[in-house]
């Protein structure tokens, strides 16, 4: 079974998302903003890709995404960044090493349970060339 870790302030997102994956072999364990996110990493929950949104509360995804990316314990571990107001600038930002795919909210079920197979069974050199 793979581990996500689903970062979004909007409850209902994250069940909805939930929901959405868990019938596909995943377990998610949930944070309510990237500094949540970073408690839950730093505690050594392995987990095998990282969903967060990108306009949240406390920390947004785009600093939890640097922060993941500099830790040298989960700095590898593939992003996928979900946004409501995805623009190609924000694309253009997100596209850093490990971030490996942005979706745009509403979510497309298809896409979302597509995204999340493709980037899941990464191997690690797959991940590197990212």
């Amino acid at each position: 079974m793979k581990d996500i870790l689903l970062v979004d302030d909007e409850p209902l997102v994250r069940r909805v998302v939930r929901l959405i994956l868990e019938p596909h072999g995943v377990r998610c364990v949930e944070a309510q903003n990237g500094q949540e996110a970073l408690k839950i990493l730093d505690a050594s929950y392995p987990v095998d890709l990282v969903i967060t949104d990108n306009q949240m509360p406390v920390m947004s995804g785009q600093q939890l995404i640097a922060r993941v990316r500099r830790s040298p314990t989960y700095g590898q571990v593939p992003i996928l960044l979900l946004s409501g107001h995805l623009t190609d600038e924000l694309e253009a930002e997100a596209n850093q090493p490990g971030v490996l795919a942005c979706l745009s909210k509403p979510l497309d079920v298809g896409d979302l349970i597509e995204t999340v197979g493709r980037l899941i069974n990464l191997s690690p050199v797959e991940l590197s060339l990212s």
